[in-house]
């Protein structure tokens, strides 16, 4: 049974879940925007281009699965091309824009910081049943490509 003040909750809780969506979004933009950043500073060589290609894929397939999960049509229609959209543009500023090999370090441990809290977040939540061992040899095999990246 709905009255009409029900409608106005709705309203809001909604608002809330946009919120929510875009800070979302604009959060995981800037983690983006820094990983195309730093893909200028990298020594492209064949074989590490390859392992750190290979351990930001399935970094972003994770994050991508989360967020599917916390926002899914909003996600699927626009938060998906934000982030694509972000690397892409932080590849370009890193072109223009050069940081002192200071600055660029903060950049690495801000991004690999960030990669560990990811992982954290989505494979050990505590509202879903967890299995430390697919956990243990996930963080083994992309502890193994970055290392060689």
């Amino acid at each position: 049974v709905y009255s009409h003040r029900d409608t106005p909750q709705k309203r809001v809780s909604l608002g809330k879940l946009r919120g929510v969506f875009w800070i979302h979004i604009g959060s995981f933009a800037l983690y983006n925007l820094l990983i195309g950043y730093l893909l200028v500073y990298r020594d492209n060589q064949l074989p590490e281009a390859l392992f750190f290609f290979l351990a930001m894929g399935f970094h972003f397939l994770v994050n991508d699965h989360g967020l599917v999960q916390h926002h899914r049509q909003r996600y699927l229609m626009k938060g998906r091309w934000v982030l694509a959209a972000a690397v892409f543009v932080g590849w370009l500023i890193g072109h223009a824009i050069q940081l002192t090999d200071a600055l660029i370090s903060l950049l690495y441990a801000f991004v690999a910081g960030g990669l560990v809290l990811n992982v954290l977040k989505e494979e050990l939540p505590e509202d879903r049943h967890s299995r430390f061992l697919p956990f243990a040899g996930g963080a083994a095999v992309c502890a193994g490509l970055l290392m060689f990246a």
